[in-house]
């Protein structure tokens, strides 16, 4: 039998992933207005996570920050370009 407290780790990673994307929207308008690219990108990476990896909230968080430090690294290769 199945007690309702099984899916709330899942569960809290999707609303997780949920708050990581609004937030990549935002940075992605403001930096590179694309916001529905970084948003996109960050609903893919929490699907990933969340059901094929088959992690909760701790992998969904790791991956949100992998992403956001390859945004960092992409932005510091670009401004030594210009």
């Amino acid at each position: 039998m199945y007690s309702p407290y099984d899916y709330f780790p899942v569960l809290l990673g999707l609303a997780l992933g949920i708050v990581f994307a609004v937030f990549f929207y935002r940075v992605g308008e403001i930096e590179y207005e694309k916001g529905s690219l970084f948003c996109l990108a960050s609903l893919a990476i929490t699907l990933i996570v969340s059901f094929w990896f088959h992690r909760s909230a701790v992998g969904v968080v790791a991956a949100q920050l992998l992403l956001f430090a390859g945004m960092w690294v992409f932005n510091i290769r670009r401004s030594k370009l210009k």
